[in-house]
């Protein structure tokens, strides 16, 4: 019996989309890319061919239309995170969006808002969180002298805890 594959699209094919198409070849069992959209007609359709996607769009809100699609992965400049998280939360349409998640906390505030309305996922893509040469330099940070009380309280939570909360191991030194 094999199991269903999430349907991903992905909107806009800038550098950093090339690290999530990478991870949907990795996760092919359990993901399948089936769609990009980018403004540029060209970087679409060079994309396209690139990672073997059939279905190109120069529009995202086409992208969106499609049935087939159930998650969005949104690559597009910070100050475009905002309205396309709400369009795609409205198309219902669960959603990983690069950080910054937005420009402020009024739309943080609506995009999480308009998430639960839909009942869909909404996920800021954090990916140096557990990587360890971005921890390690988090630990060094936190054991010099160019630092504040605060910035400490923040470092010991980025480096101690998981997203749902559970202790992290530090790697040990040889």
């Amino acid at each position: 019996m094999s199991e269903k594959k999430l349907k991903l699209g992905i909107i806009g094919m800038g550098r950093v989309s090339m690290a999530h198409a990478d991870a949907t070849k990795e996760l092919n069992k359990q993901v399948k890319l089936v769609a990009i959209a980018e403004l540029r007609a060209e970087r679409a359709k060079e994309m396209a061919e690139a990672l073997g996607v059939k279905k190109v769009y120069t529009d995202y809100r086409e992208l969106l239309k499609n049935p087939e699609i159930e998650a969005v992965i949104i690559c597009l400049p910070n100050y475009l995170h905002h309205p396309v998280c709400i369009e795609a939360a409205r198309a219902g349409k669960h959603i990983l969006v690069e950080k910054p998640m937005c420009m402020n906390l009024a739309e943080a505030d609506e995009m999480i808002s308009e998430a639960n309305k839909h009942a869909i996922t909404l996920m800021v893509g954090q990916s140096r969180r557990f990587s360890w040469r971005c921890r390690r330099s988090l630990i060094e940070l936190m054991k010099s002298d160019s630092r504040s009380e605060s910035t400490s309280l923040f470092l010991y939570i980025f480096i101690n805890r998981r997203p749902t909360g559970g202790r992290v191991q530090k790697k040990q030194e040889d």
